[in-house]
């Protein structure tokens, strides 16, 4: 039985293309030069008088006096290796190589977008969910579009899930999506979902928003006690949703009709356009979430800290503050001039 076993086993294991071991010369060898293609890289299947003779044909007709056979050895195995990476065959491996790669870029673009092999061209620097700088969006995630403008925009794909979802448009600018992007956009979602590859934001990333939300409002009321009013940051983080959405209103009212602010000074306060709100009062209105009604006015805030000098600055929080007091008591009890500001 183990003589069967092993007659079997013999059977499909041919290193010499069916040749046994002592005849293996006939199947390495044509004349005696050693056929390239059929090389084994086994020192021990050729004598010096072979490698000698192979060296002269194909790499040097002269014989360097000072080599051995490891020497000859060592420079047919070299001309092996350039046989085999110019040969026909390995010549068809990379063409279908270059073939795949070629489909698998066109795949990444008309998925994901002009900016996924390079994110410079994105205009936005982060995603506007996560907060995610733009290169750090997990490949399998980003997702960029070109606008009417030809700017290319970027986002983690389950953010933009989330506003198509909302039916809001391109948060950096306000303009709708058109129906070939949303097309676009469905289309690299139900990929994902056939890969079995969620697209729905993790616990971890809502966390992270809210961090990053409250450390801007943080920074904002750090700056505004710096230019002279005292102030509280739970002053905003303690308002309601319906608090909030007045106060958004009642700012945004302040800030481009009730001070009759000129573009020049809203400009210096909000330098480079005098553009501080980049959400329609109607649109904020129609956020559900306390989380994003507060990132989006700490988004809208914090622009402020950009002013031109610090005089603009303070005038800007001072309208910030006028707009607040009606929505929070401490604020009026800190400043009681701001009920008779407007």
């Amino acid at each position: 039985m183990n003589s069967s076993t092993n007659s079997t086993t013999t059977s499909h294991y041919q290193p010499y293309g069916g040749y046994s071991k002592k005849d293996r010369k006939q199947y390495l060898l044509k004349d005696n030069l050693i056929i390239l293609e059929r090389f084994t890289l086994n020192p021990k299947d050729y004598n010096l008088p072979e490698l000698k003779y192979t060296y002269t044909r194909y790499v040097n007709p002269q014989k360097p006096s000072s080599f051995k056979k490891k020497d000859y050895f060592e420079a047919i195995t070299k001309l092996y290796e350039k046989h085999t990476q110019t040969s026909p065959k390995v010549t068809s491996i990379k063409k279908i190589q270059a073939h795949f790669r070629k489909k698998l870029v066109l795949k990444r673009l008309c998925f994901q977008g002009p900016g996924f092999y390079n994110r410079s061209l994105c205009k936005n620097d982060e995603d506007f969910y996560t907060y995610e700088p733009k290169e750090s969006i997990d490949s399998k995630y980003f997702f960029s579009y070109s606008d009417s403008q030809n700017n290319v925009w970027c986002f983690d794909i389950r953010s933009l899930k989330k506003l198509i979802e909302m039916n809001y448009g391109n948060p950096y600018t306000m303009e709708s999506f058109s129906q070939g992007v949303r097309n676009k956009i469905q289309r690299f979602i139900n990929y994902l979902d056939e890969s079995h590859v969620g697209t729905q934001i993790a616990t971890n990333v809502i966390t992270n928003r809210r961090t990053a939300m409250k450390q801007r409002f943080v920074d904002l009321f750090a700056q505004i006690e710096y230019s002279g009013y005292s102030c509280s940051v739970n002053w905003i983080l303690d308002l309601s949703p319906g608090r909030l959405k007045r106060f958004y209103k009642d700012l945004e009212d302040i800030w481009n009709y009730r001070a009759n602010l000129s573009q020049e000074t809203k400009c210096m306060i909000v330098p480079p356009n005098g553009h501080l709100f980049f959400m329609p009062v109607v649109d904020y209105f129609n956020c559900s979430s306390k989380l994003e009604l507060q990132e989006i006015l700490s988004k809208t805030l914090i622009q402020m800290c950009n002013s031109q000098s610090p005089e603009d600055m303070k005038l800007g929080f001072m309208y910030m503050l006028i707009g607040l007091a009606p929505h929070c008591r401490d604020c009026r009890i800190t400043h009681p001039w701001v009920q008779w500001a407007m």
